[in-house]
């Protein structure tokens, strides 16, 4: 996702420009800082739109499918949704920062449920950023204002954390992301 230029661009794995699709705006088929993006087992494009509060689906060719979530804080709707991961199932989790939350949507993009509530506690959240699901569908969250990795079984159960604030060597602030290692 290229955020501050309103659009998603592709590359092959050389690295090699390849396409582009969006532009800036509020309209259906136009972004307002995307951000996250993840992609389903069919080649389903899902992207974070991140000012627009909401959730937009493309073809792996860059064309429009469609869109899910309104701003607010209500089942479905976002405040500054941040980034989104499919698991296995094809269910979609989406970070709902503003709202100190993860929403768990099917994959038409229908509301099923979420976890979540702002706190310090194990399995409160404060800001939630970037969200990774392993091979056994547990969710790990980059719990940004609470300078934490959180990781949640696949129907939001709180499970663990990995480390606190600070400096220091596994000390975090403000993890973003989380990402597994392909190596």
């Amino acid at each position: 996702s290229d955020t501050q230029n309103h659009r998603v661009q592709k590359f092959d794995s050389n690295g090699n420009y390849l396409s582009q699709f969006g532009l800036q705006g509020f309209r259906t088929t136009q972004f307002s800082s995307p951000s996250g993006i993840a992609i389903n087992s069919v080649g389903g494009i899902y992207i974070v739109d991140k000012n627009n509060n909401r959730i937009k689906k493309y073809n792996s060719q860059g064309v429009y499918q469609m869109n899910f979530g309104t701003s607010g804080d209500g089942n479905g709707e976002f405040d500054y949704p941040y980034d989104i991961a499919i698991d296995s199932n094809g269910n979609i989790y989406v970070s709902d920062s503003g709202n100190d939350r993860i929403q768990k949507f099917d994959s038409s993009g229908v509301y099923v449920s979420q976890f979540g509530v702002n706190g310090t506690g194990n399995g409160q959240l404060d800001n939630p950023a970037g969200l990774f699901i392993d091979s056994s569908n547990n969710i790990y969250v980059a719990d940004n204002g609470n300078n934490r990795i959180q990781k949640f079984n696949s129907n939001g159960v709180y499970i663990s954390k990995l480390s606190e604030q600070g400096d220091g060597e596994g000390e975090f602030d403000r993890p973003s992301f989380v990402v597994k290692n392909t190596a």
